[in-house]
Parts: structure tokens; sequence; C-alpha cells
């Protein structure tokens, strides 16, 4: 209450080897087969607001993007465990007419954890396979933003990937 909270919506692109293809986040609100609604710095209560990029897979393809990795940061460094309400998640597009609506978000997760930045999720667009991470980065607080975490970003999301095709599980 009182403290002013401001989440940044970011997903990086990269190609069959993880290498870097573009960024769609607040300093690029549009990138070929990505873009961004645009960052809202003030959303206040009851209702909030929502970012979010609109992915069009066949564009992104065509630029060489085959993996899209989502990264959510605290901008202003308040960690998501002290946020009453805060999630991400993924939803195809409404039928055509029909206005976003973020409880429609069906595939989501609230944001938790003393961190001030998560990687929610990857998706692999060449399969169409969503993989929930759930990761969270320690910050380097000048670094608020996907550029600053690119080779981090594709380690992540490289090691998860392998890991995934070893199918060994952890155990409890």
């Amino acid at each position: 209450a009182g403290e002013r909270v401001a989440l940044d919506l970011s997903v990086a692109f990269f190609d069959p080897q993880w290498r870097h293809v573009a960024t769609c986040d607040f300093t690029n609100l549009v990138t070929p087969g990505a873009v961004h609604s645009g960052d809202l710095t003030s959303a206040p209560p009851p209702l909030g607001a929502s970012e979010l990029i609109d992915l069009d897979l066949e564009a992104l393809h065509s630029e060489g993007a085959r993996h899209a990795v989502m990264v959510v940061f605290s901008y202003n460094n308040v960690p998501f465990d002290r946020l009453p309400y805060g999630f991400a998640g993924l939803m195809v597009s409404p039928a055509q007419g029909v206005h976003f609506d973020p409880r429609a978000v069906a595939q989501r997760f609230d944001l938790r954890g003393k961190s001030v930045i998560t990687v929610p999720l990857t998706i692999d667009l060449g399969e169409r396979r969503l993989r929930w991470l759930d990761v969270h980065i320690a910050s380097r607080d000048e670094l608020h933003q996907v550029g600053g975490y690119r080779a981090a970003l594709a380690h992540i999301g490289r090691d998860f990937e392998d890991l995934l095709a070893s199918a060994s599980r952890p155990t409890m």
C-alpha cells in the first residue's frame, strides 16, 4: 500500500543455437513478429494494469527465431513476494473483436519469491511447446532490461532444454 510498483514484461528471442535474434520490451516495443502493449508505469489498485506482448509465430520463424524466453522485471526493485497480486502467463489470442481480459489468461502463475527478476517460461517456437521454468535471477540493479541478461537467458533456456532431452527428472 502506498508504494509504486513497476513491473516490466519482456521476451527475448533466440535462434536454434541460442544466439540472440531480437528482444521485445519497454525499450523496443515493436520487433518483427512481436508487439509490446507499452510500458505501463502506473497501475493503481484495485484494477492494476497489464502488459502483454503479441507474438506472430510465423513472422518470428521468418526472422530466424526458434526460442522465446519470457522475463518479468520489478523495475523499481519491489520483490515479488511483496505484491498482493501479480502474475505472468500465456494465452491464445482472443477471438476477432474481443478485447484482452487478464482474467482469461488460463496458463498463468503468481509472481512470488524474494527476487525482482523471474523467467517464468520459454516457448519452443518450432515445436510450439511451452516450458514452465520459474527461474529467479539475481539482480544487477543497473541492468533492469533484457539486454543485460541475454547470455544468462540463453544459458537458462538451453540448459533446461538439455535437461529435458536427457529424460532425467529430479527425485523427491
